[in-house]
């Protein structure tokens, strides 16, 4: 639900066989302390149509990363980064080229106004071992924005492309 309804509402719900369902509501009864209430009445209340609330939300999430995309191909050269177009989810892996762990370019996306995540965050890797991808979500934020922050993120890739050829043009 957090996909579909609201960051941080975390409900969901089972579609499946009778049988597993019981068994399920089992296991539900003893590893559940506390359902929570306000998160499924809010759910209720806010979502009567599921599929044509998820189809809604579907749509959306694939014009946004229509939007990061057409921005990542117009802004974003090949020899600084490269990418695949997300075909599920909210995100893109971006393979920084730049730096040896996008880590390192944290910072310089921060200064810059924009919020993405270093892959060693999700990788089971020892965490001395460098990563050159980050995570980038598109499913929040106005659509205008999301070009914007593709822009910058293209900005701070030039400059230290730059930086790291002494100045040179990225």
């Amino acid at each position: 639900t957090a996909k579909i309804v609201a960051p941080g509402l975390r409900l969901g719900w089972v579609s499946a066989t009778p049988a597993f369902v019981r068994k399920f509501k089992l296991l539900a009864q003893y590893t559940t302390s506390m359902p929570a209430g306000l998160s499924q009445a809010t759910f209720a209340h806010l979502v009567d149509d599921i599929p044509a609330h998820v189809s809604a939300v579907a749509d959306d999430y694939k014009r946004r990363r229509d939007i990061v995309q057409k921005a990542l191909t117009d802004y974003v050269p090949p020899h600084l980064a490269t990418w695949n177009l997300p075909t599920s989810g909210m995100f893109f892996w971006i393979k920084q080229l730049v730096a040896p762990d996008a880590a390192d370019v944290q910072d310089d996306f921060v200064q810059a106004g924009v919020a993405v995540v270093p892959g060693t965050s999700f990788a089971a890797l020892d965490p001395d071992d460098p990563c050159p991808y980050f995570r980038l979500t598109f499913s929040y934020g106005p659509h205008a924005a999301l070009e914007e922050g593709i822009k910058r993120i293209a900005n701070v890739l030039k400059a230290r492309a730059a930086a790291a050829n002494g100045g040179g043009g990225g």
